[in-house]
């Protein structure tokens, strides 16, 4: 109870606002049909879960107050999904194949002006419990797990030319991170979607 004497009374939630953008990448798994898309073809972002390392108990995506679609819709699990604890559901996330689109706001209290979200005080508190507790946010993109790119530097405060850079990718995205009795929320995200252009002949 003590260490929650310190913690905020509310946080603002909108995309609108910049703590970390996270580079949001899908990747091909063998053994995963790939999906024919066309130009503006609708690319879906669903969630599948929040889990922690510290914990080991995975919540569903919406037992935390993101912004939500006019109707929530679960995916039918299948008996491994169920073992893992997944809970897959649509998110409100507007991807277009090929589309690239600019920081727009998924939700918001009023659309003229734009007015962020505020989380009443139980809702902050829970977010925050979240945070601490090292969660992690899981998303999939056209049935592909999202990673987030990490990019180390072993050196980051030499030359530009000899910075020696480490690339890894971590599963998911973390929803926060604290740092001196203050905590930060992951609410900008930017998704970066590879793909492989087929090559068509004229009469295609």
């Amino acid at each position: 109870a003590a260490a929650m004497d310190w913690l905020p009374d509310w946080l603002p939630w909108s995309l609108l606002l910049f703590s970390l953008t996270c580079d949001t990448r899908a990747f091909y798994v063998p053994g995963v049909a790939p999906i024919n898309f066309h130009q503006n073809d609708p690319v879906e972002i669903k969630a599948v879960k929040l889990t922690s390392s510290r914990t080991q108990l995975p919540y569903e995506y919406y037992s935390l107050p993101f912004c939500q679609p006019n109707k929530i819709t679960y995916k039918a699990e299948n008996l491994g999904e169920v073992l893992r604890g997944d809970r897959i559901v649509n998110t409100p996330f507007q991807v277009l194949m090929n589309s690239e689109k600019k920081c727009e706001v998924l939700c918001s209290q009023s659309s003229k002006p734009v007015k962020p979200v505020t989380l009443t005080v139980e809702q902050s508190r829970l977010v925050a419990e979240r945070i601490t507790e090292d969660y992690y946010v899981h998303l999939i993109a056209d049935n592909l797990p999202v990673a987030t790119r990490l990019e180390l530097y072993s050196n980051r405060d030499g030359d530009d030319k000899k910075k020696e850079k480490d690339v890894q990718f971590e599963h998911g995205y973390r929803l926060g991170f604290t740092d001196v009795n203050k905590i930060y929320l992951h609410n900008h995200l930017s998704f970066i979607l590879y793909y492989h252009r087929e090559d068509l002949e004229e009469d295609q």
